[in-house]
């Protein structure tokens, strides 16, 4: 007897695998689109700390200057009378104010980009309010508006970032 196999059946399955190559083709195109847009994304990052950065060096220097000439009128001789005393602490209390959003945009630009930070503190109502006339009452004057801002009786203290 010989040893042969006799193969009278077979079987055959067949798969359509296109549906599948379709979309991982559509998956491989989106991977790429997601790269490409990671990249725009951190170049427009990148653009946007270079803005904050200069800018905020563009507005310090000039304010460091008016604030450093601020001082050099309040030392000088003769000293200053009281209306230019006046005129002096204005022009300082407004730089300081100033002075501090732009070193906190400057921060912002390097450490924690997207993110603001608010340092929250009781600060009298009364002192936020002497703050504000004196920013806007010279101006006020000058175009001949009056401004009225309430007097207390009594403490109020607000919960409130000083800066912002």
């Amino acid at each position: 007897m010989t040893n042969r196999a006799y193969w009278t059946h077979f079987v055959s399955i067949n798969i359509d695998i296109s549906e599948r190559r379709r979309l991982d083709q559509l998956l491989q195109d989106k991977n790429l689109e997601l790269q490409r847009l990671t990249a725009i994304a951190e170049k427009a990052n990148l653009a946007k700390s270079d803005f904050l950065s200069g800018m905020s060096h563009e507005l310090r220097s000039p304010l460091n200057s008016i604030l450093g000439f601020a001082q050099l009128l309040e030392a000088g001789a003769p000293s200053p009378t009281p209306r230019q005393q006046r005129s002096i602490d204005m022009i300082s209390r407004g730089g300081w104010y100033l002075l501090t959003p732009i070193n906190e945009i400057l921060d912002l630009a390097f450490d924690r980009v997207g993110q603001t930070r608010l340092s929250l503190e009781p600060l009298s109502l009364a002192q936020v309010l002497v703050d504000c006339q004196d920013m806007v009452a010279q101006q006020a004057e000058v175009k001949g508006i009056k401004v009225n801002f309430p007097s207390f009786t009594s403490p109020f203290l607000v919960i409130a970032d000083p800066i912002r």
